[in-house]
């Protein structure tokens, strides 16, 4: 099937999944309405459902139940079309009309942190057609399997993933084609009411098929005890320490001590933190460097519909595009969804992020800062509970002392998501 064939039937089917959406709203409006001729709703009404409306909305049945009670088996579907003004995030902007189609399957056994076992398998494809860029064409793969055992005070977890990436990077300033094998293993022990102990074992090999660009193998492992000081508050301490082995460059040892603090004030609010200091020794005539790091999330329902997330962080790594360097990632993102009309949501998430590379090896310099940032508002329709159409707005930007990494970049897009 030649390029130009290919670029028609995505068209065909961007336009059948269009028309699919629309019937489907039609449908659930008929529904609606005939639900209203029994039950009048006010605006005023609209954000408390009348006990007729609830039992309208109990009794409506997704037209692929029949097949989740039948298989622990569930599918996705995702089609995403969308106007990029530079698909290289290059000085010099390329721009392209880009395809992503992505189905999925997952398959879950148990319940997770409850059955005494559970396992989650999932895997996602997605074919990235270009409409002028055809030589840009690629599949992507994300493949993940989870297991998880509870006891009475143990749980343990085993974790393994692969992921195929065509995507733009900002540390090269193009398209990486990335691979990334990640294995985790993980322990909870509830030693009494108040005290937990948690530990971790990883690693994660990443390869990358651009030339010149160097593989990754980190190897890590932690353990910290963390213990409820008030019902709402827990404190706790431990260490970390790993190992990055870069062929071609020194390798890197790495420590990192580590304070804890999770803050659950109400079903509403969570805050979880960890700060401390890394000490990283390189293989080479190198001085160690020593780096200030921390990691922050919090998650806030204010009020019925309103949703805010934050997350913060500071982190240091070792360069694959730039040969011999290291960087360090301090950067800060937040978002904001509301819900309004009963099936519609409004949003907006951004972020900004400043990299500040260093010498990891004699004769690099190191010598490059770049300061990352992004908007991303979107407006999203839930007609029903299996379909999800998504319009958005993306503008993001690099300031870099490395002119030729600098760059600015446009995106319009949709995204129409079936679950079942």
């Amino acid at each position: 099937m030649n390029a130009t064939r290919i670029k028609k039937n995505l068209a065909s089917l961007a336009i059948m999944l269009a028309a699919i959406a629309i019937n489907l709203s039609f449908s659930s409006s008929l529904r609606a309405d005939n639900t209203a001729a029994t039950t009048a709703v006010t605006p005023a009404d609209a954000g408390t459902p009348t006990d007729a409306q609830t039992s309208a909305a109990t009794d409506k049945k997704d037209p692929f139940d029949w097949l989740n009670s039948r298989l622990p088996v569930h599918f996705t579907l995702d089609f995403n079309s969308y106007y990029d003004d530079n698909i290289f995030i290059s000085p010099n902007k390329t721009s392209d009309y880009v395809f992503r189609i992505s189905p999925g399957v997952n398959y879950t056994f148990g319940e997770e942190g409850e059955s005494d076992n559970y396992l989650a398998l999932k895997y996602i494809p997605t074919l990235i057609e270009y409409y002028t860029n055809s030589q840009q064409d690629a599949v992507d793969q994300n493949a993940d399997m989870f297991y998880e055992h509870n006891f009475q005070k143990l749980k343990l977890s085993l974790e393994q993933s692969y992921v195929h990436l065509n995507d733009t990077s900002v540390q090269a300033g193009t398209i990486v084609v990335s691979n990334a094998y990640s294995t985790t293993a993980s322990a909870s022990y509830n030693y009494s009411d108040k005290l937990s102990i948690m530990a971790n074992v990883n690693q994660t090999l990443s390869y990358y098929e651009n030339p010149g660009y160097t593989n990754d193998y980190e190897r890590s492992g932690g353990i910290y005890f963390l213990y409820q000081i008030t019902p709402k508050i827990s404190l706790g301490v431990g260490p970390n320490i790993g190992t990055d082995e870069l062929p071609g460059q020194p390798s890197q040892t790495w420590e990192q001590g580590l304070v804890h603090a999770t803050y659950n004030a109400t079903e509403k609010l969570t805050i979880k933190a960890s700060a401390g200091g890394e000490v990283r020794e390189f293989d080479a005539n190198v001085s160690n460097q020593v780096t200030g790091i921390f990691d922050i999330g919090g998650y806030w329902t204010p009020f019925e519909g309103t949703q805010l997330n934050l997350t913060g962080y500071r982190r240091n790594n070792p360069s694959y595009a730039i040969g011999g360097t290291n960087y360090t990632a301090t950067g800060i993102s937040a978002g904001i969804k509301q819900n309004f009309l009963q099936n519609f949501y409004a949003g907006i998430n951004g972020g900004y992020e400043n990299d500040a590379y260093t010498a990891a090896s004699v004769g690099a310099t190191g010598a490059r800062n770049d300061n990352y940032y992004y908007i991303h508002p979107y407006l999203e329709w839930a007609p029903e509970k299996f379909l999800t159409v998504t319009a958005y707005y993306q503008y993001s930007a690099n300031d870099s002392t490395l002119s030729s990494i600098s760059f600015n970049d446009n995106q319009v897009g949709s995204t129409i998501s079936f679950k079942y």
